[in-house]
């Protein structure tokens, strides 16, 4: 399982740096909205995608399935099921403020 390690990107957010050393530590690449010319507000159903056509793994704490442009919603697309995984953090605010 250790060799997609190396060549592994994520979008995530890189600005905490109990994260930058995270993923420094797992020689991971940190991918941003910017990297991928995504605007911040870009839907879920955009985001997913720019990671897709990029093969960047979507770490993400907001996985919910409110509307057609959510990311669950967009996950679960029939011809969506053989894609690049997305990593839901449980607790996301609580991770970002023991690590601050």
């Amino acid at each position: 399982m250790a060799e997609w390690l190396p060549s592994m990107k994520l979008l995530a957010n890189s600005s905490v740096t109990f994260w930058n050393e995270l993923w420094q530590d797992l020689v991971c690449e940190v991918i941003t909205f910017a990297n991928l010319d995504l605007p911040e507000d870009a839907s879920d159903a955009e985001v997913w995608q720019a990671c897709q056509e990029n093969e960047v793994v979507l770490v993400t704490g907001n996985r919910n399935a409110e509307g057609p442009e959510s990311l669950e919603i967009t996950i679960r697309q029939p011809d969506n099921e053989h894609c690049i995984p997305v990593l839901t953090l449980a607790g996301p605010d609580r991770i970002q403020r023991e690590h601050q």
